[in-house]
């Protein structure tokens, strides 16, 4: 679309609050320093989703 604004999804998958919490605190600072996403960014915003477990795919099981 001519003159649409750019989005983009990026999804993470975290085992539990406590995990993402730690990545947020210890890896999160350093890694937006490294990227600067300010240069290029006009807007960040992050949403907590809940995991619905019936739209889950389980991987192939592959036989030998």
């Amino acid at each position: 679309m001519r003159g649409a604004p750019e989005r983009y999804l990026v999804t993470t998958l975290w085992s539990g609050a406590d995990a993402h919490r730690r990545y947020a605190a210890e890896r999160l600072p350093a890694l937006r320093e490294r990227a600067a996403p300010e240069d290029d960014v006009r807007v960040l915003s992050g949403h907590l989703l809940p995991l619905e477990p019936g739209w889950t795919v389980p991987p192939v099981r592959r036989r030998r």
